[in-house]
């Protein structure tokens, strides 16, 4: 029978077992849908019998379907949780099964059989004894693929079954995942099956129709049926050159649609690309090459019913930036970020002794650059927080052409503020905040402009903007004092708080 993208939990009955690197120990569960040959029963070898004792009791029992007939060939493994032993047995024809000298100590019993859903229970010593297991069937999904427009089934595809957690959206599948399920039948029928029950998404990928995937919710015992319309796809062709007509090798072509979806393909040695099975529609075409600018088209259309295209994509010309840090402080360390509103994001040095810097080989079009220093500092760490949200500095990068900026060094006029909290008790869960009432601060500065005092009272906030800020000294929700002070760029200030 068929593997099925269920396997991805392969092996679920044992996840939690601290199995031990034993060469006796038992395989993995089978593979979801998969039919296997009859296994000889894996026989443990013999247990010591000073290891016995009063442990060897008897665990036995008969394996039953949900209807109470037996289920022959079934395996059984009982295993030790405090020292990763076990012993293997199969049931017989009537379904039972015995354990003449199971493992010591706490046990898990796990139950496999073909078709049928992994059982896995607690079996202490205290319940030891006869009991019954009742398997359940796996869930199955049988049905049809056929072409959505002629109805004619489709010989050859890939079915698999990913299994979802709880509301979790349907994936974006555009290639096989591990352990789908191929099929080659003239009918385009199929039958896959599940290893555990809940939702799971039922994907479908032929290779010139477009990805088809759906919602199935699956119980044990159950089978559904289920008729797929595959909708022919879209291939795309092209060729990849730089702004000199040179071929481009080893790019990135990646179509992204509105879905959220992405396919990929990379350039070969004459710069060409194939992508397969592409649903009409409009997407977002990205090249990425490895060192040239990116090239961006929105509202990329592919058509169904028009001839296979073919898209001749030519990278513009380089832009470039360049300019200087102010205020810089020799021997400082630092980095500029260019990031293009596309999306991609650059990084170039910036020099220790001048603050120059200057990028080369970037996209045209808008973006955003600042300033992140990079001494592990606890002011750059703020001010590292501040730079894309406070400080930006907007530029139009022309194709062709150099662009001067000049760029603010915000950790260089960030300010200090030290001090003490009188009336501080021992044991006092007191901390100091700072917050800024001249403009709001992003999110990712949330926690990082507060303070615990030491036991003589003394703090430190560094890494506040010029500004007004508000001093508050809290004890849990409750403020206990608070100070507005003005700080100027670079200011060291020290301020008394008083908690009496």
């Amino acid at each position: 029978m068929l593997v099925t993208v269920a396997a991805v939990a392969i092996g679920v009955a044992w996840a939690f077992l601290p199995w031990m690197s034993d060469p006796s120990a038992p395989s993995a569960a089978p593979v979801a849908g998969e039919q296997q040959q009859p296994v000889a029963s894996a026989k443990s070898e013999p247990v010591a019998a000073s290891r016995r004792g009063d442990d060897a009791q008897t665990l036995s029992g008969v394996v039953v379907d949900r209807s109470g007939q037996p289920i022959a060939e079934a395996q059984c493994s009982a295993v030790s949780l405090a020292r990763g032993e076990h012993e293997e047995v199969e049931t017989g024809a009537d379904g039972a099964f015995a354990f003449s000298a199971p493992p010591p100590g706490e046990l898990r019993l796990v139950v496999e059989a073909e078709g049928y859903l992994a059982h896995n229970e607690p079996a202490d010593r205290d319940a030891r004894g006869a009991r019954r297991i009742q398997l359940k069937k796996q869930p199955k999904v049988r049905g049809r693929v056929v072409d959505a427009t002629s109805g004619a089934p489709v010989s050859s595809f890939v079915v698999a079954l990913l299994p979802l957690d709880g509301d979790e959206p349907l994936p974006v599948v555009v290639e096989p995942p591990p352990g789908s399920a191929p099929f080659a039948r003239e009918d385009g029928s199929f039958e896959v099956f599940a290893i555990a029950e809940g939702p799971h998404a039922l994907c479908v990928l032929t290779e010139r129709g477009t990805p088809w995937r759906e919602r199935v919710d699956l119980r044990a015992d159950d089978s559904m049926e289920r008729e797929v319309r595959v909708a022919r796809g879209v291939r795309l062709r092209g060729r990849v050159r730089d702004a000199r007509g040179e071929v481009v090798v080893d790019a990135s072509v990646r179509l992204h649609s509105r879905d959220g979806a992405q396919t990929a393909a990379i350039t070969i040695a004459d710069g060409s690309f194939a992508l397969s099975a592409l649903p009409a529609g409009s997407y977002q075409l990205l090249v990425l090459p490895q060192a040239a600018p990116f090239l961006q088209l929105d509202a990329f259309a592919l058509d169904a019913n028009e001839p296979e295209p073919f898209v001749d994509l030519s990278l513009p010309l380089p832009a470039s930036v360049s300019g200087a840090v102010t205020p810089w402080t020799p021997g400082s360390a630092a980095e500029v970020v260019v990031r293009h509103a596309a999306g991609p994001v650059r990084r170039g040095s910036v020099d220790a002794a001048t603050g120059a810097f200057a990028l080369r080989d970037l996209a045209p079009g808008a973006c955003m650059l600042h300033v992140e220093r990079t001494e592990p500092t606890w002011r750059n760490r703020v001010a590292r927080a501040l730079a894309q949200d406070v400080d930006p500095v907007a530029a139009e990068l022309v194709s062709g052409a150099d662009t001067a900026v000049q760029l603010n060094d915000v950790s260089a006029t960030l300010a200090r503020v030290r001090g003490r909290a009188v009336g501080l008790r021992d044991g006092d869960p007191i901390v100091i905040r700072a917050f800024c009432e001249s403009r709001p601060l992003p999110q990712s500065c949330e926690g990082m402009l507060r303070a615990a005092p030491q036991t003589d009272g003394s703090f430190e906030l560094d890494g506040l903007m010029p500004g007004r800020w508000r001093l508050q000294a809290m004890r849990g929700d409750d403020v206990v004092h608070w100070q507005l002070l003005d700080i100027a760029p670079k200011a060291d200030l020290e301020v008394v708080l008083s908690l009496r």
